[in-house]
């Protein structure tokens, strides 16, 4: 009897869009710490969020 089975789920990609049934070994924001505590209001005029870097 085997009472420890694998149990993964997996995760879709954001990147590629593909459902990868292994952990990810790499996980990543849209925005920087900072970006978050931020007032939503003054997000525009303070930050550029580019897709460069996050998107």
């Amino acid at each position: 009897m085997n009472f420890f089975k694998k149990k993964s789920n997996g995760y879709i990609c954001s990147c590629c869009g593909k459902k990868h049934d292994e952990l990810p070994m790499s996980y990543g924001s849209n925005a920087p710490y900072y970006w978050f505590q931020t007032k939503p209001e003054e997000r525009e005029t303070r930050f550029t969020l580019d897709s460069e870097f996050y998107g």
